[in-house]
Order: structure tokens, then sequence, then C-alpha cells
């Protein structure tokens, strides 16, 4: 079944690319004055196919691997000769019988058409997808740690760092940096109740612990790690890789 649902979402994203892809070359002929004969998505024999009041056949063919939109004359593109025999009339919404700069935009736009979709689905996906915050929870204080002889404990939340709200930890890095020299007074919240702790200036917010895979590992205090997985499971916590 999976394998079921993975072969229609291609077949899915592959028809939605080729449309744009063509739709930019249909789009562009007709603005051109061009007749377009065919608009395909697939190869093959029809599995669906109208035609709509302009002439244009419309169709979906059985062989989902490509498209095209074939405009009238456009085999002619490499002999002049045999559009020159034409009769005016014939003449009439031929490829040839449009300027070479609208031919080129002709040719060109299914590719414009195919980055403008994907402008436009990276602007869609940075524009509403959801802000990943890591809220300010202490997830484990180790023993005779600079924080844990200040008070703090785990599951603590903390909300001030001298008078500045707190709301991620990334604004917790950012107002150590801006108490300079002084001491950092923070308000936690612990069991629904107010705690304030009180952490001197010269002492560092976290360390390395003797022995653990941390220290083991070389990894120093101040050195930083992104961790989205470890064996599947979110990391949420410092305690937790």
């Amino acid at each position: 079944m999976h394998i079921i649902m993975t072969i229609i979402a291609l077949l899915i994203v592959l028809g939605a690319v080729i449309f744009v892809h063509e739709l930019g070359h249909f789009l562009a002929a007709r603005w051109a004055g061009v007749k377009v004969n065919t608009f395909s998505i697939g190869f093959g024999p029809s599995l669906i196919k109208w035609q709509d009041k302009h002439g244009t056949i419309w169709k979906i063919s059985i062989l989902p691997l490509g498209g095209y939109c074939a405009t009238y004359g456009m085999e002619d593109m490499f002999d002049r000769k045999r559009y020159e025999k034409l009769s005016h009339a014939k003449k009439q919404g031929h490829y040839l019988s449009v300027p070479a700069w609208k031919q080129a935009i002709i040719i060109a736009s299914g590719v414009i058409m195919n980055f403008v979709l994907a402008w436009g689905i990276y602007t869609a996906i940075f524009a509403i997808k959801p802000r990943i915050v890591q809220l300010p929870v202490i997830g484990q204080v180790i023993q005779n740690s600079p924080a844990f002889n200040a008070g703090v404990r785990a599951g603590d939340t903390i909300i001030h760092i001298n008078n500045e709200k707190i709301s991620n930890w990334g604004e917790i890095i950012l107002a150590k940096e801006l108490s300079g020299k002084n001491d950092a007074d923070i308000v936690l919240i612990r069991d629904k109740k107010l705690v304030q702790v009180k952490i001197a200036h010269g002492e560092k917010w976290g360390l390395v612990a003797d022995g653990t895979k941390t220290e083991k590992r070389k990894i120093y205090y101040k050195q930083c790690i992104v961790v989205h997985e470890k064996h599947g499971n979110k990391v949420k916590y410092w305690c937790m890789y």
C-alpha cells in the first residue's frame, strides 16, 4: 500500500510539473498569436480529451512520462521554404508568422514557468512554515554546578533574566551577553510558583561533568550541538543527547 501511495504521489507531482511547463509554452503561444493544436499531459493513446473553442485539443495520455504543447507550424522551424509556399490564410497563427523574439519567448516560457512554480512553492513553505520555538525549560541540572548552587532545578521554566522577558533559549543567551559584568537575576516558574535565583558574574552558566559522554567526546563548555533526532527519537533537552 505504501508503494502504491508513493507512486501515486510521484505521478501527481510529475504531472503538476509537466502541466506547468507546458502551460508556459501554451500561454506564450496564445499571447504571441500562434495557434496551439494540442496540449497533452503524457504520451501515447489518450485517456481523456476534449477540444476548446479555439480548436486546441486538450488530453491526458496513458504514459505520464512527459507532455507536449504542439503549436501550429513549429515543425517548419527549419524549413522556411515550406512555410513560404503556404497560402495567406494558412499562414495565420503559424509559428513562423511571428517575429523571432516571440518565437524565443514561446520556447523559453516552459522553463520560466517551472522557475515561477519553484519560487512560489518555496515562498509558500517559508510563509506558512510554523516557527519552532525551544521553550526555556530546564532539562537537567548537574549537582554542584553554578545553576544548581543558585537554586535552579530540572523542570524549571525561565521567564525573566534581569527584568528581560524570556520566551526561548536564544533569548537566554542574548540576555546573558547583555548582562555584561552584572549578576544575573533570574525568575523561574516551578510548580506554578515564581522562584527567584541569582547567578553571580563570572560564573559559568553550564559545565561539562567529568566522566559523562559529553566529556569523553571532548565537547566542552560553550560549544554548541544542534541535534534533531538521536536513534529515531526527537531531542528536546541536553540530557537526552
